[in-house]
């Protein structure tokens, strides 16, 4: 099932959120001190082409990752935070949209704070 959904997200929606989270990942590696969120973006840009079977799982998280959380929130996070929160509730206004809508606010959690958050693969209970 999540081939499948993997196959239709990237058709209609993933293809492009994966060229707009690489674009924010090279506009934050533009400067010096945002570099390990434009990283971060870049595995953002490589989980939202192909979603369904992954997760966001937080991480260690000190001083450095904070402030630059913040810098980052205060920058540009906030933008994509609501534009993807906004697409999220409009997808879960259709029932065939609600695993979308999932996807966006994972997402929308992450390019807030980009920085603590990893991308694992679910695993299946047995």
């Amino acid at each position: 099932m999540k081939k499948v959904g993997n196959f239709f997200w990237f058709i209609l929606l993933g293809l492009w959120l994966c060229i707009s989270f690489f674009i924010s990942g090279l506009i934050a590696c533009i400067t010096i001190i945002l570099i390990p969120v434009g990283l971060q973006y870049f595995k953002l840009a490589k989980f939202i082409a192909f979603p369904f079977g992954k997760t966001v799982e937080p991480v260690n998280v000190n001083g450095f990752k904070t402030a630059c959380n913040i810098i980052w929130a205060i920058i540009y996070g906030w933008v994509q935070f609501i534009v993807l929160g906004f697409f999220g509730v409009l997808f879960h206004i259709t029932i065939i949209g609600i695993p979308i809508g999932k996807v966006l606010y994972r997402c929308a959690k992450f390019s807030i704070m980009p920085l603590g958050h990893d991308f694992v693969e679910i695993k299946p209970s047995n």
